[in-house]
């Protein structure tokens, strides 16, 4: 009896090991957008700065595992935006705009960003308003996920001079 209650310690023990094993398999790496809502830039051609958003990804889940992450540019995320608001925003030609399409979370590092540039004189020079923006997605290699709430961000460019005309226009969120 005695050596029965012993290796039913020991079996007991040996499967209570195996369980940081079985967590560490079953948290899968996971990549998101912390800001994944609409986003405005607002940006004065004036200040001679750069018109650069930084859009910061975050990892989470077992974080020795690396992950590499692909923005693209994704009109379906507008597409339900504008039928969710009742709008007509447009996407933003590319001609406009340039980032990094990968992004590397590698090993113990949890954020990173990806710095999105935008042609503010350009967009001045042929008047692209506020009515277009750049909708974009995240997604992640075969080593990881995305998390699907957290996957898509809209970024809109507003200009000084821009935002002076929006405003005397009724209903503008700027009036």
């Amino acid at each position: 009896m005695k050596n029965l209650a012993i290796c039913l310690l020991l079996l007991l023990g040996a499967v209570g090991c195996g369980d940081d094993y079985v967590v560490y398999e079953t948290v899968d790496t996971m990549v998101c957008i912390p800001k994944n809502d609409f986003q405005v830039l607002e940006y004065d051609a004036a200040s001679g700065q750069a018109c650069v958003y930084d859009l910061y990804l975050y990892k989470g889940g077992y974080n020795d595992d690396g992950i590499t992450v692909k923005l693209v540019v994704d009109p379906s995320v507008l597409d339900v935006y504008n039928v969710e608001s009742g709008l007509e925003l447009k996407v933003m030609p590319d001609r406009y705009f340039a980032f990094d399409p990968e992004v590397r979370l590698s090993g113990d590092r949890v954020m990173d960003r990806a710095e999105i540039r935008f042609d503010a004189a350009s967009m001045l020079a042929d008047g692209i308003d506020s009515s277009y923006v750049l909708p974009l997605s995240v997604r992640a290699d075969d080593q990881g996920k995305v998390r699907p709430e957290k996957n898509s961000v809209i970024i809109r460019v507003v200009m000084a001079e821009t935002r002076v005309l929006d405003s005397l226009t009724p209903g503008s969120q700027y009036a």
